[in-house]
């Protein structure tokens, strides 16, 4: 019975889903996202936005849906989801991939209509939410994105209200002001505490502003009378009290009070606070409440608003004279900002920033750098009245907390504007930025990673070497203005780079070091000779690896082709061709050591060459004949050019690009203003075209590729970067503050950095990039950041005072980071609250280190060590210098087996002192005892490695680290000095004991181990230096380098000793004193323990144990 009610209830619910279906599939197909989000505004002439869509009818909202059982409508929904889930998914896909305009900076979210009109709005942070008082008392709840939540009735009649943040709005969340006087409201907008009426109150005592300051407790009531009052807030801010009298303003004032603002003094020791008085403002110090200041005549005419820049310390006045103006502390003019048309009436700084937003009766609301002293933004107000400026701006509200709106309040209406930040400052250069190029070239490869830098050619013949990551710059060419650069290429591998300048000039300079050195200058040919135009780099880059060492041996000689030559090249597969185009439209290939040609073929005739691109393997240009070739490369040919394929345009071509088999140029006719984009393929598809309304209306600035992401950009001069589908496509369109000068890829994730000015400008892949190509990012292989610090000055020529200033002006992203632009917060560090127990002992601790500064505490001394300490610290030492094999425990042969094959073995027999040969004639003339060892080991010869190569590994790991002694400092001792000679020699594989002996006593010396490659070629650490005294006079204990060996172990008496002229020769268990004598195992074990009796007597000591 039950199966038979189920199939029933299939049949009906699937002829539900068959009537309605349609309804669903006309919901969802109807093209909803015609309507435009007030985040993303969409172009006028795409989308017809008189009105929206009517709102199809739900389902749900039929009679049979409400006639169906709860159990016959979950049935229903779940057919419905499961057959039309992916289709609303690909459609939300779709749709993601729209055309969208983003702009940088204020961007229109939201209006709201006050219809009783608007007396006040107070932001809450804590809430998440704001305020808004209208004319006939009532409150209005409204989320931070402006949706209204509740509405309700105040406890009291307010005619205005103001948030109180910190510890201090935990209780009493609001202050407000009306009738009744000063009230204190809760969370919830319960009364906490209302102030007494006041006997005969004047009109002129009226409130009619609040500026509560949290930090110190305080609020200032500024009345109608221009009078101030100072309130101290307590009970934890449940009451407020009065502090102080009322304070009047100068008599001889004329005006009234509008505004008040907080700012800091000179020292940024005491709060201020500030009045605008007229065309005045006067200066209340908080700690005294006393008038302190009166600047008058600032402006020509009334000072609308105010308001303090913390980063920059400074004061910035907006009057009804259409100007803004920043002063100094002590009041002097800093800068004017002038631009508005018409009175401003609102203006306000954004927190944490050097940005100052200004409202004008003209309709526009703009936005000033006031570190970069310019304008940066301009919105207008006329968005939702369809270019009808009804009502002027108020004031105007700052964000109150990160991710905030900005709010302009009307008398009828709030408009809420989203804070958006599009891109980011990267550097600042010393002047403005003409071309922007990476290398490596992109892709840029990720095992090894190369560091990503930006080659910026600038207007005064500059061109700087800027990290990608940083910002910094790494070195600098300071050429002169009048070699501007007309194309500029740069080789990272090798530290090459070449510059063309204006005047046909090809200038190749050494990039390794700060400044570039010139290599060569190469002169263009006279006229009517063809002049050079155009210079591009062709990158074939097979070996990572390679040209990742290639540069580090660059770097580490500073750019000197010939030593770095002989030691890579015979290795380098890599390939750099510098490839120039001609005036008479002839191509040629240029060696990258000389800059001379190597070949010449004929490409655009008649007619110059105008741009030049290159993919892995090929090249493609374009010339005046309106014509775009492409071009086989053979890197290792000497004829490495071969014509593939001929394309026709119908306008010149000013810029190109290869991605693939896909040619993207950039055409332009300024006489007709044609300006657009095409694309020409190799496949079946010739030809990819857009919308005509999708091109740039300017000048095309920069045009470039990402070939992870199949993505183009480019750039105009109508202040616009437009993003292209690898199908010619528009994806996205950033409006930018001004027009750029210079484009390109930063990184394979899809960074963009541009110029505007001399200042360069980043933009981050995750702002623009839809999901599906955010997600195609996670598959790919990220690159390691490379640090990639500047290069210290290596100039052997003294820089002139303009090239001084160039380097003067060079900033970073660090440096910049109080500039940045909108959305910019510095988000505070969350720390642990601080325990009693742990204050205790800090304070402790501080008293201590004050005692000793002042010599209160004298340090105990420590107490003598016995024997048995000074045996085993002695003990200690040599393990820690020389490890285990010292000791006559057995273990050396144990230890030195774990270091594998490279460690030798010792042999029990003694060989025949025949095999052993003593120099005393060395000895003789020398007067001081000579070492010399000879080891025989038979193990295979490994390769050799070029000294100083990377990935070099020793055969035996060092035990400790150890720190390598300064010894060239003077303070150290002539023992000091020999003991890192002789002790760090083995650890670090350099062979310096045996140094020690070739410079004083000009020995040679066998080597220790032949079956380590690193020991044949070595290479000395310290600089060879000789000692001032014999060795026979040095004091004390200097123990030498030994190998693991039972004879070695008495090997730090041989010539460490005073007063000794014998000869001493260890080798393969024996111990040689005089010549002819043979020690044994037994007697080398006694002079071990008893070692400490030879350093006072030693010859009587020998003897005694020889006998």
């Amino acid at each position: 019975m039950g199966d038979m009610e189920d199939k029933i209830l299939d049949t009906i619910l699937r002829s539900e889903i068959d009537s309605l279906a349609v309804d669903l599939a006309d919901f969802y197909d109807q093209d909803i996202y015609d309507i435009p989000d007030p985040g993303v505004l969409i172009e006028k002439n795409e989308l017809g936005l008189l009105g929206g869509p009517e709102v199809p009818q739900l389902f749900t909202n039929s009679q049979r849906w409400r006639s169906m059982s709860l159990r016959s409508r979950a049935r229903l929904l779940w057919l419905h989801l499961r057959a039309y889930l992916h289709d609303i998914v690909e459609k939300e896909k779709r749709a993601e991939l729209r055309v969208a305009r983003m702009t940088h900076g204020l961007e229109p979210l939201r209006r709201l209509e006050v219809e009783t009109g608007l007396c006040s709005v107070a932001q809450d942070p804590v809430g998440e939410r704001f305020m808004v008082l209208d004319g006939d008392g009532y409150l209005h709840q409204h989320t931070k994105d402006g949706w209204e939540q509740a509405k309700l009735k105040p406890p009291v009649v307010l005619n205005g209200l103001a948030t109180v943040s910190g510890p201090l709005g935990e209780l009493g969340r609001f202050v407000g002001w009306g009738p009744a006087g000063l009230s204190i409201l809760g969370e919830d907008f319960h009364l906490l505490w209302l102030s007494q009426p006041r006997v005969r109150k004047s009109p002129d005592q009226e409130p009619f502003c609040c500026l509560p300051v949290p930090t110190l407790g305080l609020l200032i009531v500024a009345q109608m009378g221009g009078s101030l009052e100072l309130w101290k807030f307590r009970s934890g801010g449940r009451r407020l009290v009065p502090c102080g009298s009322p304070l009047q303003p100068p008599p001889s004032l004329a005006g009234s009070l509008k505004c008040l603002a907080l700012g800091l003094d000179s020292d940024h020791c005491s709060w201020h606070c500030f009045a605008a008085y007229g065309s005045a403002v006067l200066t209340f110090d908080l700690d005294d409440w006393a008038l302190i200041n009166v600047s008058q005549d600032l402006h020509k005419t009334i000072i609308s608003d105010l308001d303090y820049c913390e980063e920059i310390s400074a004061m910035v006045t907006a009057s009804r004279d259409s100007t803004v103006k920043v002063w100094e502390a002590d009041w002097q003019i800093r800068m004017v900002f002038v631009g508005h048309t018409g009175p401003v009436t609102a203006m306000m700084v954004l927190p944490n920033s050097t940005l100052a937003v200004s409202a004008s009766q003209d309709g526009t609301i703009r936005t000033w750098d006031l570190q970069a002293e310019a304008q940066v933004g301009e919105v207008t107000l006329d968005y939702w009245t369809e270019g009808i400026i009804s009502e002027k701006v108020s004031r105007l509200l700052a964000p109150a907390s990160p991710g905030w709106p900005v709010l302009s309040l009307c008398s009828k209406s709030i408009g809420l504007w989203r804070v958006r930040t599009l891109y980011s400052p990267l550097a600042q250069l010393s002047a403005p930025v003409l071309h922007i190029q990476v290398a490596p070239v992109l892709p840029a490869p990720t095992e090894p990673s190369l560091p990503a830098r930006l080659v910026c050619a600038c207007a005064d013949g500059s061109v700087y070497l800027v990290s990608a990551t940083t910002g910094r710059t790494v070195s600098s060419l300071l050429l002169e203005p009048e070699d501007c650069a007309a194309g500029v290429v740069y080789c990272l591998s090798r530290e090459a780079l070449w510059v063309l300048t204006r005047s046909g000039h090809l200038v190749r300079a050494n990039a390794a070091r700060c400044p570039m050195v010139v290599v060569h200058r190469l002169r263009p040919p006279l006229p009517p000779a063809p002049q050079p135009c155009c210079l591009h780099l062709y990158s074939h880059l097979t070996d990572p690896r390679s040209a990742f060492a290639c540069w580090e041996m660059m770097r580490e000689n500073q750019g000197d082709m010939i030593r770095s030559a002989i030691a890579w090249a015979w290795k380098n597969k890599n390939r750099f061709l510098p490839v120039m185009g001609h005036s008479d439209g002839t191509l040629s290939v240029l060696d990258w050591r000389t800059s001379t040609t190597i070949f010449v073929t004929e490409a655009h005739s008649p007619g110059p060459v105008t741009a030049i691109g290159s993919t892995w393997n090929s090249i493609v240009t374009s010339g005046a004949d309106l014509t775009v070739k492409m071009w086989r490369v053979f890197p290792y040919a000497e004829e490495c050019l071969s014509l593939l394929r001929t394309f026709s345009c119908c306008h010149p071509v000013v810029m190109l690009c290869v991605l693939g088999k896909r040619i993207t140029v950039g055409f332009e006719d300024p006489e007709s203003a044609t300006y657009g984009l095409v694309q020409f393929g190799l496949g079946d598809k010739m030809r990819c075209d857009h919308r005509p309304q999708d091109d740039p209306m300017d000048h095309i600035t920069g045009l470039c590729c990402c070939p992870t992401l199949k993505i183009y950009a480019c750039s105009s001069l109508d202040c616009t970067i437009r993003i292209w589908t690898r199908e010619n496509l528009l994806l996205r369109l950033l409006q930018l503050d001004g027009p750029p000068q210079a484009l390109a890829f930063s990184s394979n994730n899809g960074d963009l950095v541009f110029s505007l000015g001399a200042r360069l400008y980043t933009v981050s892949y995750k702002t623009y990039l839809p999901t599906s190509y955010l997600v195609k990012k996670l598959c790919l292989k990220t690159t390691d950041v490379v640090n990639d610090p500047p290069l210290p000055l290596t100039s052997k020529k003294p820089l002139t005072s303009s090239q001084l200033q160039r380097l003067a002006s060079l900033h970073g992203a660090a440096s910049l980071s109080v500039a940045l632009p909108f959305g910019y917060y510095k988000t505070p560090i969350l720390q642990q609250p601080v325990l009693k127990e742990d204050l205790e002992d800090i304070i402790a601790r501080d008293q201590d280190l004050q005692e000793l500064r002042q010599g209160l505490v004298v340090p105990a001394a420590r107490p003598p060590l016995s024997p048995k300490q000074r045996d085993e610290a002695f003990d200690n030492y040599l393990h820690l210098i020389y490890g285990s094999e010292l000791m006559m425990d057995g273990s050396s042969e144990r230890e030195s087996s774990q270091w594998g094959t490279a460690a030798p073995s010792t042999e029990k027999e003694p060989p025949d002192m025949a095999d052993m040969e003593i120099q005393p004639g060395t000895a003789a003339g020398v007067g001081q005892a000579a070492l010399s060892i000879d080891i025989q080991a038979a193990s295979a010869p490994s390769a050799p490695q070029t000294p100083r190569a990377p990935g070099r590994r020793f055969a035996r790991p060092p035990r400790v680290s150890l720190p390598i002694p300064p010894t060239h400092r003077k303070v150290h001792s002539q023992a000091s000095q020999l003991l890192a000679r002789s002790s760090l020699s083995y650890e670090l594989g350099l062979g310096l004991d045996l140094q020690v002996q070739w410079d004083q006593f000009g020995v040679k010396t066998t080597d220790l181990d032949k079956s380590i490659d690193y020991m044949k070629n070595r290479v000395p650490l310290l600089l060879p230096r000789r000692p001032a005294e014999p060795l026979s006079k040095l004091t004390g204990f200097f123990p030498a380098t030994v190998k693991p060996y039972k004879a070695h172990q008495v090997s730090w008496l041989c010539a460490q000793l005073r007063g000794t002229a014998a000869n001493v020769v260890a080798s393969r268990g024996q111990l040689s004193w005089f010549p002819g004598r043979t020690w044994f195992p037994e007697q080398i074990q006694v002079l071990w323990k008893r070692r400490r009796q030879v350093v006072k007597a030693p010859e009587a000591f020998f003897c005694q144990v020889a006998n």
